[in-house]
């Protein structure tokens, strides 16, 4: 594969916007060295693309003096070495007062899609043999290295309404295991005992109430890790009847090690029900990934 190296470049040297320039000292036909009164916003990490030009009495760019260059910025005396001329018409020199302006030229753009099509086919996608097989890391997660089966995840429902007490996070019995595939639940004590490091995935839902409760209540759900509350829901208001009946829920991502325990605790400032079933109420955790 043909190098990239010369069609990638830079455009500002991200500090300041790239000012445009004018030429301070004639330049001879076919010398490679531009000089200009100031080159503040170049990049110098690599080769700029510009254009130059002369402008009439009135400003107006005068036809056939536009050509595009690409060179780069030495910054210390305000000068643009290694000019090569890459579109317009043949090098003439430069006069003083011509106008030397970084853009994304014609040619730029058209170097840039060379320099993408080195890599992608015209249909957007990698070309084959573009990621090599050896430079894929070994922690990498593909089918074949990693047995997703393995990865700890659980689900687990209540199978009953129970007393809520009043103004009291109260451990929500989860007591159907739907699955665990590591057995870190705990159907009696109604925890999850994380098995390893990691970010996990958890999802906790209880219903609070099967009647409704009154609008000077409130209602939530909350995420315990080692028996300390880490995450907690929007507080549900209650409507005087049993037509919004509350479900609150969490879905996020924690950090977690090896050995700590998740529980879901329910909340409500009445003293109500909470519980029901699968339908109204579940508690899942997953393992995503390593940081």
């Amino acid at each position: 594969m043909a190098s990239i190296e010369d069609k990638i470049t830079r455009v500002m040297d991200g500090v300041a916007y790239p000012n445009v320039a004018r030429v301070v000292s004639p330049r001879a036909t076919g010398s490679d060295t531009l000089l200009t009164d100031g080159l503040s916003g170049w990049s110098i990490e690599t080769a700029m693309n510009f254009i130059t030009y002369r402008t009439d009495s009135a400003g107006n760019v005068i036809e056939g003096t536009v050509r595009d260059w690409i060179g780069v910025a030495n910054k210390a005396n305000s000068s643009i070495i290694n000019l090569k001329l890459l579109a317009g018409p043949e090098d003439d020199g430069s006069n003083v007062g011509d106008i030397v302006q970084p853009c994304a030229s014609a040619s730029y753009a058209d170097r840039l899609a060379q320099a993408l099509l080195e890599s992608l086919d015209t249909d957007g996608k990698l070309k084959e043999g573009i990621v090599e097989t050896k430079n894929i890391k070994d922690k990498a997660i593909t089918p074949d290295k990693v047995d997703f089966a393995s990865l700890p995840m659980f689900s687990a429902t209540p199978s009953k309404w129970k007393i809520l007490p009043q103004n009291k996070f109260t451990t929500v019995e989860y007591d159907k295991v739907e699955y665990d595939n590591t057995e870190a639940y705990d159907n009696k004590k109604f925890q999850y005992k994380v098995p390893k490091d990691g970010v996990y995935h958890i999802d906790a839902r209880v219903a609070i109430s099967d009647t409704g409760f009154f609008s000077t209540h409130t209602a939530c759900v909350g995420i315990f890790k080692n028996d300390k509350l880490v995450k907690e829901s929007t507080r549900t208001r209650g409507t005087d009847n049993n037509l919004h009946l509350p479900r609150p829920s969490l879905s996020v991502d924690l950090l977690l090690k090896e050995n700590d325990v998740i529980d879901i605790r329910a909340f409500c400032s009445d003293q109500r029900t909470y519980g029901g079933n699968s339908i109204t109420s579940e508690f899942s955790m997953k393992f995503i990934g390593l940081v």
